[in-house]
């Protein structure tokens, strides 16, 4: 054994202190250091102890050295622990106490088991290594692993702290327990935070990851108040996402199986959100979407304000076709503005105050599109249905349908607004069941409505097909119910038999032809 106490001690880089030592300079089997002092201890040679090693001073410089011991004890009563630049290694625990700051820069810290009680720790450029499967707590302050390595092989880890900069840095958990990582602050900018099992990474301020990763094999929560995954990835077999706001630029959030993100303000995707099997996510501002958005099966969105240039998908397989199964469903309390590709294996159910979709590439096996409050506008969009296509928006008479240069196409129709304004658009149905369309005004200048169902009806208080198609493929009757039909230079087909009836109807170099006509 080998007790040492002084008011100082200062031990040079060249130097050795020792327990346990042999003659032969080798390490016995047994032999305790003790050093104590009263004000600063440095140490900055070899430390060695074939048995336990305990340093204690007002402050503990012991940098650059080598130290080793059954267990390991280091602690500043005063001041810090520095061990930047030193090596210190046990199978047993490595304690360290301080109610400063240990400073770990560029050094390394092994144990069988870590017990870390310090005010904050620097660990920029170090490593702090625990290989035993006990339990590891590190609560401090200021916890700062700039391109430092934390790993552990503990079942759980768990990392409570004010502030945590883990830029270009890692904290590995290997593990078979959970990874708990809080802060007041987290910056993962390009740093890596990952869990063998699960891990849940909250922060109670910003949550940087920057070009950062943040992994776990099972399950993964993430939480912050403003999240920011700019060509960050945050990935697990389930996840969980809580945030006031999220942005992802060329980011990339992933589930193997399910993607849970519930967003309290606003979601800015330019990257990409999915999940392996069901993905819910709620936003409750805007979700301003110009990436992508999907899942393997069941995608539920519900915002606030929707306005989409990228992918909402659902049934939407890893390399991007469409399987055979998966309901897309979004929901917005305001509006609805998605004109990039909204598609679905299964169902699509859009729904909003008002529901643009501009410009769209929209396909569902079954589509339904209902606006509350305002219209339901398709310019220059494809609407795909190989089932039903049903749009809704007559709540009140103001609302329209406007399909302007749009093409609605479904094997059945089901059309339910106040208003349908189809100029130089394209209405069809491949399907024979009967379509019916009731409307207020109905404006087809230009346009074509075409169905191969068995029997059609029009009915509408105005109805202008100047220069337009109202063309009947089925073997039934084509009805035109009107108050006032302008058909100038237009021209109706029927299969079978026509029936128009109209208050005042307008004919001029229009051509009509059927089996059948009958004018009213």
């Amino acid at each position: 054994n080998n007790n040492l106490t002084a008011k100082s001690i200062d031990s040079s880089a060249s130097s050795l202190i020792g327990a346990g030592i042999q003659a032969d300079g080798k390490l016995g089997t047994s032999g305790e250091l003790t050093i104590s002092t009263a004000q600063n201890l440095a140490a900055h040679g070899q430390i060695l102890a074939a048995g336990n090693a305990n340093l204690t001073g007002a402050t503990l410089d012991i940098s650059g050295s080598q130290a080793s011991g059954a267990n390991i004890g280091l602690t500043a009563t005063q001041g810090d622990v520095s061990t930047n630049k030193a090596v210190v290694t046990t199978s047993g625990t490595l304690s360290v106490a301080t109610n400063a700051t240990l400073h770990n820069t560029e050094g390394t810290l092994q144990a069988g088991q870590l017990d870390l009680h310090v005010a904050n720790l620097d660990n920029a450029k170090g490593v702090v290594l625990q290989t035993g499967t006990g339990n590891t707590v590190i609560q401090t302050g200021s916890l700062d692993n700039t391109a430092g390595r934390i790993a552990v092989n503990s079942k759980n880890l768990n990392i409570d702290a004010v502030s945590i900069t883990n830029k270009e840095g890692k904290i590995e958990h290997a593990g078979t327990g959970i990874l708990n990582l809080q802060a007041g602050m987290l910056d993962n900018s390009k740093g890596r935070i990952t869990s063998a099992a699960s891990a849940d990474i909250a922060s109670k301020g910003a949550l940087n990851n920057a070009d950062g990763v943040m992994a776990a094999t099972a399950d993964l929560h993430v939480g912050g108040v403003n999240i920011d995954n700019t060509r960050g990835v945050l990935q697990a077999d389930n996840l969980r996402l809580d945030a006031a706001n999220v942005l992802n630029q060329q980011g990339t959030v992933s589930a193997g199986t399910d993607l849970t993100a519930r967003i309290s303000g606003d979601l800015n995707n330019a990257g990409l959100l999915y999940a392996g099997r069901n993905h819910q996510l709620t936003v409750g501002g805007l979700l301003n979407n110009s990436g992508s958005i999907a899942s393997v099966n069941n995608t539920t969105i519900t915002a606030g304000k929707v306005t989409s240039s990228g992918l909402l998908g659902a049934g939407v397989k890893a390399d991007g076709s469409l399987g055979t199964a998966g309901d897309l469903i979004i929901n917005a309390d305001g509006v609805l503005q998605a004109s990039g590709q909204n598609l679905a294996a299964g169902t699509a159910t859009l729904m909003g105050a008002s529901v643009d979709l501009s410009g769209s590439q929209t396909g569902a096996a079954n589509i339904a599109i209902t606006a509350n409050t305002g219209d339901v506008v398709t310019n220059k969009a494809v609407i795909s249905a190989s089932n039903v296509l049903a749009i809704t928006a007559n709540a009140i008479n103001a609302q329209s349908l406007v399909n302007g240069q749009g093409q609605l196409v479904a094997g059945q129709l089901q059309l339910n607004v106040a208003n349908l304004n189809n100029a130089s658009g394209e209405i069809v149905q491949t399907g024979t069941g009967d379509t019916v369309i009731t409307t207020g005004k109905l404006d087809n200048t230009a346009g074509r409505i075409a169905v191969n169902s068995n029997n059609l009806a029009l009915n509408a208080t105005v109805l202008a097909n100047i220069n337009g198609k109202l063309e009947h493929a089925g073997a039934g009757v084509l009805a035109i119910n009107a108050g006032q039909f302008n058909n100038q230079f237009g021209k109706i087909t029927g299969n079978g038999k026509v029936d128009i009836t109209a208050t005042t109807l307008d004919h001029r170099n229009a051509t009509t032809v059927a089996n059948q006509l009958t004018i009213n």
